[in-house]
């Protein structure tokens, strides 16, 4: 699965019914990532790292650690994670040259399986609600507030406000500091900047 895939809409999610209520089910945008990865000593961590970086071998995914610990190795070892797509086939045409040769400079054992879960904290709030919104809300989603403290201050459309506790619920989740969301209800006019909010 690439980059592109593991960001993209979940199946069925766009304009699922429910959604009013602000709850989703967050499992729908769990992917897995079938990856290679590199069992390789602490020792040699820097420079494996830094040469699979320079040969654009390593994995490059924002947020997502590419040194990961080794569930099936020693406390020695940690695995260094590959690029998507990067083939191994113990000498195979489609296995890039320039790994063949860091495995056999550095003495490492061939490329073991990794899966990677990415779950909705992967994503970012602008990304969540894309796929929850109905494609005529979703040109429109609110990509910025204002914030005093722990209160996110919204000025949702008249379209958007059927989703008002789905939006905030998102707003929530992705930026910890924030508890509680407000929406402004009519216009500020009157000299102190107080508004009506819900």
């Amino acid at each position: 699965m690439s980059m592109a895939q593991a960001s993209s809409t979940p199946s069925g999610a766009q304009g699922s019914g429910g959604l009013a209520s602000g709850e989703f089910d967050r499992d729908q945008f769990t992917r897995e990532l079938s990856l290679l990865a590199l069992r390789v000593p602490l020792c040699k961590i820097g420079m494996v790292r830094s040469t699979l970086e320079r040969q654009r071998l390593l994995l490059n995914l924002p947020r997502v650690k590419t040194i990961v610990s080794d569930p099936g190795g020693s406390t020695g070892e940690k695995l260094v994670l590959l690029a998507e797509g990067c083939g191994y086939g113990g000498g195979a045409e489609d296995t890039p040259e320039a790994l063949r040769e860091i495995i056999s400079k550095h003495g490492l054992p061939e490329p073991v399986p990794y899966t990677h879960v990415l779950g909705d904290e992967y994503l970012t709030a602008d990304q969540v609600l894309a796929s929850l919104l109905p494609r005529d809300v979703v040109c429109d989603i609110p990509s910025s507030f204002e914030t005093v403290g722990h209160i996110a201050h919204l000025n949702l459309r008249d379209e958007q406000l059927p989703y008002k506790r789905l939006i905030g619920r998102v707003i929530m989740d992705k930026n910890d500091r924030i508890r509680t969301v407000v929406n402004k209800t009519a216009k500020i006019e009157n000299e102190f900047r107080v508004f009506q909010w819900k």
